[in-house]
């Protein structure tokens, strides 16, 4: 008599088996849940527009096939002169694309795959949902079902290109200040450097941070220093104290004249000066939307045996404000045929991508 699996444990390994449902993605990662710093009218509130906005593919992080079937936005939420539909003469399409948001080509034909499809053939679509709730952030309320679903692999950059010849609903002409949606502004933070260095064997150590970004790391550079020569950059949240020590410190106690101690060195990063006589370090940074605009501090100290007696130097230190990058940016131009446009890799509308 062949074994018969029960129908409750037949049930269960089947949906065992099954593939987890696909859930939504929203680019940016980090304002799933969180009110965005930015807000922007791209691209519902312009009245005639041709429109590409590039998704990375690490903003979507795909881990298997995904197919999108809807598009979802919010109102944003610290604005009150919002509240009511938009009806815009659109047509939307989808492709994969080698262009990623911090070069995306201003010439809207380079940005095409090969797989561009229509996803909303032209129509007057009417959108709903400009009303942000007293608390931010606002529900996805502003959606767009396709017409044709799109399937996306994992490794893609994804782009979208929309055309409006039209809209109506808003007080302006071409522009409506009613319909502002949350966005991300991903603006780099700013640098300040500060401190002195000291001499050593090769010249005036200097620092150069090259980026400093949520989600992705911190990246400081040493100049003139002894190729060959081990480093440690300092990296701390703090450039005031040491312990029961202001800072910054003087280093000629320990042998080290004119050298000075700028940061605490709470995570030193080792690196090695390679033959350009220039080392590199870096700090990878969480997904934690609540660092971004916190400050971290870094410098380098250098093992140069020629230098002094303690056989070490120091460079001056920089501040770098952290930013929050989105991993999207688009490009526009106020002609719906137009060839060309204008790039804006900040201020992009959080997006939500739907199965």
């Amino acid at each position: 008599m062949p074994n018969r699996v029960p129908l409750p444990a037949a049930l269960a390994l089947l949906l065992l088996a099954a593939p987890a449902p696909a859930q939504d993605i929203v680019v940016p990662r980090w304002a799933a849940g969180l009110e965005a710093p930015g807000r922007s009218q791209f691209p519902w509130g312009i009245h005639q527009l041709r429109y590409q906005q590039v998704f990375d593919r690490a903003a979507l992080a795909l881990t298997g096939p995904f197919t999108i079937r809807r598009l979802a936005y919010r109102a944003d939420g610290g604005s009150a002169n919002i509240g009511h539909p938009i009806t815009a003469d659109l047509e939307l399409k989808l492709c994969t694309t080698g262009s990623s948001s911090p070069a995306l080509s201003t010439t809207f034909a380079v940005n095409l795959g090969p797989d561009l499809t229509t996803v909303l053939s032209r129509q007057a679509l009417k959108l709903d949902g400009f009303t942000a709730p007293p608390a931010a952030p606002a529900p996805f309320t502003i959606r767009v079902a396709l017409q044709k679903p799109f399937p996306l692999k994992p490794g893609a950059n994804l782009l979208l290109e929309g055309r409006i010849w039209g809209n109506q609903g808003g007080q302006w002409t071409n522009w409506d200040f009613s319909s502002w949606m949350d966005a991300a502004d991903q603006t780099k933070g700013p640098l300040t450097y500060f401190g002195r260095s000291c001499p050593g064997t090769a010249g005036w150590p200097a620092v150069t941070a090259t980026d400093a970004q949520v989600d992705h790391r911190a990246t400081v550079e040493l100049w003139s220093a002894p190729v060959g020569a081990n480093t440690l950059c300092l990296f701390s949240p703090n450039r005031n104290y040491l312990g029961p020590i202001g800072l910054p410190f003087p280093l000629d106690g320990i042998g080290a004249p004119g050298c000075w101690l700028h940061v605490e060195p709470l995570v030193p990063v080792p690196a090695r000066v390679e033959a350009n006589k220039l080392a590199r370090a870096s700090l990878a940074l969480p997904l934690d939307i609540h660092l971004a605009g916190k400050k971290l501090y870094a410098q380098y100290l250098v093992l140069d045996p020629g230098a002094n007696p303690a056989g070490l130097t120091a460079s001056g230190a920089v501040e770098m404000e952290l930013a929050a990058p989105a991993h999207t940016g688009f490009v526009w131009a106020r002609n719906p045929t137009a060839g060309s446009g204008v790039s804006s890799s900040f201020l992009a509308p959080v997006t939500r991508l739907s199965p």
